[in-house]
């Protein structure tokens, strides 16, 4: 809107904008618009300006500078409120807004311009007493806590490494070869990212190739195979007599067959076009070079000929390959094509490592499965003279010959390889007597008189006393065998074989074997006392010697002497080895695990020596569970050997007052051993009478021992004596039954009166008494009693049924049903009562198919009693007796 005409426009003064904003002052708030700031209102870290005191620096503190400036004024409170020092920021805030007229103005009572004095100081080192205190009080429990929730946590989510410790364990078993195979980690990379894309080259002709080589020669004439003069092994193939063994044919072939493979090579013109022979040359080049590289990863070692030198090669490794290819060989082949890709593959395994001989042992036998026996021969006996030092190749070719051909290989063999164990033993093998086998054995002791194997095959072949001459000479030369000194001691005289051994023990100090056959020839003798002596200095000897004592080996040499029935050296093993190397708190429980593995692998007698090196140790003879196990041990294996008095000595010996003599089980199975000798028995059971006064037990056991011998008397006594000195309802109910056994039901009655009156919880009193009643016939006194009873026993199932019964002789099965319901609903879940139910229906339904019933009744009641069997086996399915009822259901379903 213009002005009007002739008037000056002025301004309105507003200088109200260039001012602070009173206290209190929230822009919008007059109508009703809330305030907020933003990071350009708070706007950024303050410069280092603003923390320079004024008296720190003048420059900055100063107003106008010296050359007359003017000093730049603040743009908004709050880049004012920026440029406060720490002093001013702690200013008292007097703003009506925060004033009241009781307290004052509000905030903190303390300030940093306060000074700290002393007892602020000693303020806060008591308060910080208290919260320290407040905090231990209860650091026990929350670090008890904390560890608990560690250890369910750790149990639900487990460490990987936790979840592989015993795998990790068995590590420990790998050998180094093992170590050695194991396979490098693949990439797990999808294709795209682990191959990398190979540039793509495309193919030239073969013309080209061949210029070019005629390039590289010089300009020299090409040469080329000639494909007629190739090998014509496979017309020879054709021509071969697989049964012809004849010699006169086998030494025909007696020739080097890669000779044939040979050929000379013709020189190619030019105008001949294609050298299809280097072609060939580079295919096969080509296919050894990817074999090599198939396994440059595995750095393995091969064993040339038998020298056994080992190299570290990166070419093919050709054991793994030659598995590999073998594993896929059958007995038989008769597709060409197989056999024609088998020997591609075996001729590369020869030609990346000609020396290794189990190439050509394949390529041998892959000839052999094909059929082509005469070419396998040739073969062998070429890869014999390439590779003369390798034992196996002779032997394969002497295994491919008839037999006087494979000695005269044989004779070469040894030339070539005179210290060869193998062909010597096979050489033996070759001879058909035992005089022969002899004097092979005595040329090869001539030649490797060191051989621990030649020694052992000629001993085989002698009689004892010849035997035990040459074993004489065979420790001479072989003192660090073991075996022979062992054999050696076998086959002579006790003070001989005492000397052999020790000899032994002087050239070979750090074997076990040795000091355990002395202990065995010490028990051979009779001399158990040198035994203890002998397990004892060795298991010292070895040990200080730096030997390692393993214990579960020495367990081993303990059952072997098991088995050879040397049960005092194995007691002795067991007694010094047993707690090696075990820890306190595990011993028992490794013990105990000992013997059950002894029990399951047949070493009793090792068994035994645990169970008895267990009771014998104090911290265990006092418990009755270890001289339990021990006497059930005994009782299972003893008896069956007919070795009663080996379990009575046991018992004797748990139940002596250093061990288990307050054990009743103890006293009663021991007892109960003793049987058949009633003065022996009735001895045992006064003893243990004496040492448990109070046993119940123990006074039944002597009186069912006294009605046994048909002493009413003494037993009458026995009891009588218990009543007065421990009396029990047990005791006064076995007194009522030796009266009613004895026929004295008055006495039996007053005696369960009496029972009644002193024990009225015990149901069996009524149970007793309701039963004399009937005997007597006087079957509503007997009624009276059970009923009695179950005021006093309302849970007893056997008197519930006995009253049932009751009822039904007395002619009223309804009350017996209803006897029955109730003690179903006082008892449920019993399979006894839901039996016992479905019998009465049954004898009810047998009653009046007997007495000529109607036909509806007889065709109700098997029904009836089915359904009460359905509904006990439902609501009893959990209860491991109700097999009892479903076997009933199952017959009177099937006789129904």
């Amino acid at each position: 809107m213009s002005p009007p005409p002739g008037r000056v426009f002025v301004p309105p003064n507003r200088d109200f904008l260039n001012k602070p904003a009173p206290p209190g002052y929230v822009a919008g708030i007059g109508r009703g618009a809330t305030g907020f700031t933003t990071r350009s209102d708070i706007g950024p870290a303050r410069e280092a300006a603003a923390f320079v005191r004024p008296d720190d620096d003048p420059a900055a503190a100063a107003g106008p500078s010296s050359s007359g400036g003017v000093a730049a004024k603040p743009k908004s409170g709050g880049a004012n409120k920026r440029n406060h020092n720490d002093d001013d920021e702690e200013e008292e805030d007097l703003n009506e807004s925060n004033y009241d007229e009781f307290a004052g103005y509000g905030g903190s009572l303390f300030s940093r311009r306060d000074p700290y004095e002393e007892d602020d100081e000693e303020a806060d080192r008591i308060y910080a007493g208290v919260d320290k205190h407040i905090d231990e009080r209860g650091k026990a429990l929350r670090e008890k806590r904390a560890r608990q929730e560690l250890e369910l946590y750790r149990q639900k989510r487990p460490k990987i490494q936790q979840q592989f410790t015993d795998l990790k364990a068995n590590l420990k078993q790998v050998s180094v070869d093992e170590w050695a195979n194991i396979p490098d980690v693949g990439d797990a990379r999808n294709r795209k990212q682990r191959v990398i894309r190979q540039d793509k080259f495309t193919p030239v002709p073969d013309s080209l190739l061949a210029h070019q080589a005629k390039l590289a020669t010089g300009g020299e004439r090409l040469v080329y195979i000639d494909p007629t003069i190739l090998d014509h092994s496979e017309d020879d193939e054709d021509d071969d007599d697989d049964d012809d063994r004849d010699g006169a044919s086998d030494k025909n072939n007696k020739h080097d067959a890669t000779t044939s493979m040979r050929r000379p090579i013709q020189p190619l013109d030019d105008r001949q076009g294609l050298n299809i022979g280097e072609m060939s040359e580079f295919r096969s080049t080509y296919m050894s070079m990817k074999l090599s590289g198939a396994t440059s990863n595995t750095n393995t070692n091969s064993t040339t000929g038998d020298n056994n030198n080992l190299t570290n090669t990166a070419t093919t490794n050709p054991q793994a390959y030659l598995t590999n290819l073998s594993s896929m060989i059958p007995n038989q082949i008769t597709d060409t094509a197989t056999v024609q890709e088998y020997r591609k593959q075996f001729a590369a395994l020869r030609a990346s490592n000609s020396t290794f001989p189990n190439g050509w042992i394949a390529s041998v036998r892959l000839e052999e499965a094909a059929g082509k026996l005469k070419a396998a021969r040739s073969l062998v006996l070429a890869a014999c003279e390439h590779i003369p030092k390798s034992p196996d190749l002779w032997l394969e070719a002497i295994r491919l010959h008839p037999p006087d051909i494979g000695k005269a290989l044989m004779v070469k063999a040894l030339k070539e390889i005179p210290r060869s164990e193998k062909l010597w033993t096979n050489a033996a093998e070759l001879e058909s007597n035992d005089e022969s086998k002899r004097r092979v054995y005595a040329k090869a002791r001539e030649i490797i008189p060191k051989s621990s194997l030649i020694w052992k095959k000629s001993v085989e072949l002698e009689s004892p006393e010849s035997a035990r001459v040459l074993l004489r000479q065979a420790v001479e030369c072989c003192p660090d065998s073991v075996d022979l000194w062992l054999a050696l001691a076998k086959l002579s005289p006790y003070e001989e074989a005492n000397q052999v051994l020790k000899e032994a023990n002087e050239k070979n100090p750090l074997e076990r074997s040795i000091w355990i056959t002395a202990a065995k020839l010490q028990e051979t003798v009779g001399k158990l006392d040198l035994i203890e002596k002998i397990i004892k200095l060795s298991v010292s000897d070895l040990a200080e010697r730096g030997v390692e004592i393993n214990r579960n080996d020495w367990l081993k040499e303990a059952m072997d002497a098991d088995r050879a029935n040397f049960k005092c050296t194995c007691r002795e093993i067991i007694r010094r080895i047993i707690g090696w190397n075990i820890q306190e708190q595990e011993r028992l429980q490794t013990w105990l695990d000992d013997a059950k593995s002894f029990i399951v692998s047949g070493s009793i007698n090792c068994a035994r020596a645990v169970y008895l090196t267990i009771v014998e140790d104090k911290s265990y003879s006092r418990m009755e569970s270890v001289w339990l196990e021990y006497a059930n041990f005994e009782l299972k294996h003893a008896a069956a050997h007919h070795q009663e008095s080996q379990v009575v000595e046991v018992l004797r010996r748990a139940v002596e007052p250093l061990n288990c003599g307050k054990s009743e089980a103890l006293w009663l199975m021991l007892a109960n051993q003793l049987r058949a000798d009633p003065i022996e028995c009735r001895r045992i059971l006064a003893q243990a009478h004496e040492a448990n006064p109070n046993s119940e037990k123990i006074v039944l056991a002597a009186v069912e021992l006294e009605m046994e011998n048909n002493n009413s008397k003494i037993a009458r006594r026995i009891l009588a004596d218990a009543c007065m000195s421990a009396k029990t309802a047990q005791l006064v109910m076995r007194s009522a039954k030796l009266e009613w056994s004895l026929g004295n039901l008055d006495e039996a009655v007053r005696m369960l009166k009496a029972g009644v009156q002193e024990y009225k919880n015990h149901a069996e009193f009524y149970l007793s008494l309701g039963q004399i009643e009937e005997q007597r016939g006087d079957l509503m006194k007997a009624k009276e009693w059970v009923s009695s009873g179950l005021k006093f026993n309302p849970t007893s199932v056997e008197l519930w049924i006995n009253m049932a019964h009751l009822e039904e002789r007395s002619g009223a099965p309804a009350r017996a049903r209803s006897k029955l319901e109730m003690a179903r609903l006082r008892n449920p879940r019993n399979v006894q009562l839901w039996l016992e139910a479905a019998q009465l229906e049954w004898r009810q339904y047998m009653s009046r198919t007997k007495s000529g019933a109607t036909k509806g009744a007889q065709r109700g009641r098997p029904d009836i009693v089915i359904t009460i069997l359905a509904k006990g086996i439902k609501e009893c399915r959990d209860q491991p007796d109700v097999e009892k009822l479903t076997r009933m259901q199952a017959e009177i379903q099937a006789n129904k």
